[in-house]
């Protein structure tokens, strides 16, 4: 519950010393270039900081922190990125505050399984799976320096309506940060997807993902035992489009198995993929 929030890099155009003031969110201020605030409890908060130099102009950056109770080495969610794309290449994010260290998930869906999908050097890939006309791709990679930031353009061998998420956590195991990566493809009409059922420790954080073919847009609803992390849905044009939901466990299952999770979509298709990753702590 303890976070710590840094203005340091602030800079006046004439050089000047500037003076700083924060609004935590929680009803808390507190003044200087950085702050460690301890919250008091879980949950969303907007920080915001005021910069003001000695003549009164001032300038205000806000941001939305995700405040979880967390031990020292414990796995923990960073940040996901995504995007949505129609061509042969789609160029997700890696999320700016993802840390050297940070276990970084690369979810790519796609439209057609007649194509391949390759992704940049240095991400592993963790499986593929095929339903019918379309597929997901799993790449898993431990952030390096330099990587926040960095675009991962994913090729494909034809013209292709896709969808990517990057996820990133940290406290996982360094060298190798998934402990398993299953998936299951979807054999009945229906709304409702199931993420396939794995073994795992109580103490595991549990990625899930689904993802759809269908003629037009498609939202989901998250299980209620998941937080929802991100939605997305491919672009253009009307018919053949894919869409996938990310989501998390928010912390350890407390269970010897993972999986089994159902989103809904709002429309009924027999074509879906779904994933369920275990990470592997430090």
């Amino acid at each position: 519950l303890s976070c710590t929030f840094d203005a340091s890099t602030s800079t006046d155009p004439d050089g000047d010393s500037l003076t700083y003031s924060w609004n935590l969110g929680d009803g808390s201020a507190a003044n200087g270039p950085t702050v460690t605030h301890q919250f008091a409890g879980t949950g969303t908060y907007t920080v915001a900081v005021q910069a003001k130099d000695p003549m009164g102009a001032v300038s205000v950056a806000t941001t939305t922190v995700n405040v979880a109770a967390t031990q020292p080495g414990s796995v923990a969610f960073r940040a996901v990125s995504g995007t949505s794309a129609n061509g042969k290449v789609i160029s997700p994010q890696v999320p700016a505050t993802a840390t050297s260290g940070d276990a970084l998930l690369l979810f790519v869906s796609a439209n057609r399984s007649d194509v391949s999908l390759q992704a940049p050097a240095g991400w592993q890939s963790l499986g593929r799976q095929v339903d019918e006309s379309m597929q997901s791709q799993l790449w898993v990679r431990v952030a390096q320096s330099g990587d926040a930031s960095s675009a991962l353009p994913v090729t494909t061998t034809s013209t292709t309506k896709m969808t990517a998420h990057v996820v990133a956590y940290s406290g996982t195991n360094a060298v190798a940060p998934i402990a398993s990566a299953t998936s299951a493809d979807e054999a009945v009409k229906r709304t409702s997807h199931t993420t396939p059922v794995v073994s795992a420790s109580p103490t595991s954080w549990v990625v899930s993902l689904w993802a759809n073919k269908s003629s037009g847009s498609t939202t989901w609803t998250t299980p209620a035992t998941a937080i929802s992390r991100q939605s997305l849905g491919s672009s253009g044009g009307s018919g053949g489009r894919v869409s996938s939901l990310v989501a998390d466990s928010g912390g350890p299952i407390g269970a010897s198995s993972a999986g089994g999770l159902t989103a809904a979509a709002s429309q009924s298709g027999s074509i879906a993929t779904m994933w369920t990753v275990v990470l592997a702590p430090a």
